[in-house]
């Protein structure tokens, strides 16, 4: 990301981050919470939480600004209406969160020039990962909801009224760190090294086999793979955009944002014309120039 007209790493950055993701591993402070224990983590204080800001409504430092206040629906949030603000995308679900079936087609056979029926592997929807069972709800809708942050307190609890979501605010933990080691992998071109790591977390959080990441994948298809496997593990806290544009898969995801855009970094946002008259200093994003 130093050089957006550049689509190779660098490498000397990688290494850096690669040794300081290795203390953080190797110094025994942190270790994953037990899935059993899933929304712990979210909760606060867990004992795979690295960075985090408190947002504990027991020392009465909750929020009623939390993005869940944007998620949580009537079920989950009293003050809120039947449908969330925000809902889960039903292609996020089904792109993130599948397994490999074999489904009966008709396909035109070109050599003996006729239809056939024939079983095709199929990519369907499962919900056997964890993350998808702990975190949303109303799956058969086409507006799910996210619940992966949901601890919610009144402080008018008789009528409840008033309420302040008690998540901390996770900015690192370690499973971001496990994650990043498949991405130093694949820069580094170790891409069997990657795919262990992918399907380790596959393995851990209950997905079906079938999901699993083949050994004899190429560097780009575990690419894209790593980049769905940290949609999955780190929805909702903020590190998705970026992890896809370091990694050039935006092109898979955000349909806005073309090569050539990509180039003059419009992904970030413009700035106000009206502060270029305090401070003439200010340089517009390149994109934005002549925009705005």
């Amino acid at each position: 990301m130093s050089d957006v007209n550049s689509n190779q790493p660098d490498l000397e950055a990688v290494d850096k981050a690669d040794k300081a993701i290795d203390e953080i591993l190797n110094n025994g402070m942190y270790s994953l919470t037990d899935t059993s224990n899933y929304y712990k983590t979210f909760e606060g204080l867990s004992s795979e939480g690295i960075f985090e800001i408190a947002m504990s409504e027991n020392t009465r430092e909750g929020t009623n600004q939390h993005i869940a206040n944007m998620f949580l629906r009537t079920a989950q949030l009293a003050t809120t209406g039947t449908n969330s603000r925000c809902y889960v995308n039903a292609d996020y679900l089904t792109n993130h969160f599948y397994k490999i079936d074999q489904v009966w087609d008709w396909y035109w056979n070109t050599s003996l020039q006729q239809w056939e029926w024939k079983a095709m592997p199929s990519q369907v929807f499962d919900d056997s990962d964890i993350r998808c069972r702990r975190n949303f709800t109303d799956l058969n809708s086409d507006k799910a909801t996210c619940i992966k942050y949901q601890s919610v307190v009144y402080r008018n609890p008789s009528q409840k009224q008033d309420p302040y979501v008690s998540n901390n605010l996770i900015v690192f933990r370690l499973a971001d760190m496990r994650l990043l080691k498949a991405e130093i992998a694949l820069y580094r071109n170790q891409v069997s090294k990657a795919i262990d790591i992918i399907n380790e977390f596959r393995k851990r959080n209950g997905a079906d086999e079938s999901a699993f990441v083949d050994n004899t994948s190429s560097k780009d298809d575990v690419m894209y793979e790593y980049i769905i496997e940290r949609g999955k593990e780190l929805y909702l806290e903020g590190h998705i955009f970026y992890d896809l544009l370091r990694t050039k898969q935006y092109s898979n995801f955000v349909p806005w944002l073309s090569e050539s855009r990509f180039r003059q970094e419009g992904f970030y946002w413009p700035i106000n014309p009206a502060l270029f008259k305090n401070n003439n200093k200010l340089t517009q994003t390149s994109y934005w120039r002549g925009k705005v």
